[in-house]
C-alpha cells in the first residue's frame, strides 16, 4: 500500500526536464540576457555621438505661381542666355578678325562706303 506513496515521492524528488522545457529556458535566457544589453547600451552609451541637424520640413501646400510671375521670369532668363551666347560669338568673331588680320569696322564706315557707290 506504501509502495505507491514512494514512487510519487520518488518522482516528485527526481527533476524530469524534457526537451522543449530545456529549449524555453535557453530562449528565455537569450532574451533576458539580449534586453539587459539594450538597456545598457541605452542607459549608458559609451561613445558621444555627433548629432546632425534634420533639415527644415517642407510646407505641405503647393506653391502656386501665377502666370505672368512665372512668364517673366521665363523671358528674364531667355534674355540672359540670348545675352551670353551672343557676347560668345561676338568674342568669337573678334578673336577671328585678330587671327586674320582684319580691321573692326563700326558699321558706320561700311555704311558711308555704300552710300558713296
Amino acid at each position: 500500500m506504501f509502495q505507491w506513496l514512494r514512487e510519487l515521492r520518488d518522482i516528485l524528488r527526481e527533476p524530469k526536464l524534457c526537451q522543449s522545457c530545456e529549449v524555453l529556458k535557453t530562449e528565455l535566457a537569450n532574451m533576458r540576457r539580449e534586453k539587459d544589453i539594450l538597456l545598457s547600451k541605452v542607459l549608458t552609451p559609451s561613445v558621444q555621438e555627433d548629432r546632425v541637424q534634420a533639415p527644415e520640413p517642407l510646407s505641405l501646400q503647393t506653391r502656386h505661381i501665377p502666370w505672368r510671375v512665372k512668364q517673366q521670369k521665363l523671358e528674364a532668363e531667355d534674355r540672359a542666355q540670348h545675352q551670353r551666347i551672343m557676347q560668345e560669338f561676338q568674342n568669337k568673331v573678334k578673336s577671328a578678325e585678330e587671327i586674320m588680320g582684319v580691321k573692326q569696322d563700326d558699321g558706320n564706315q561700311a555704311a558711308a562706303s555704300s552710300k558713296e557707290a
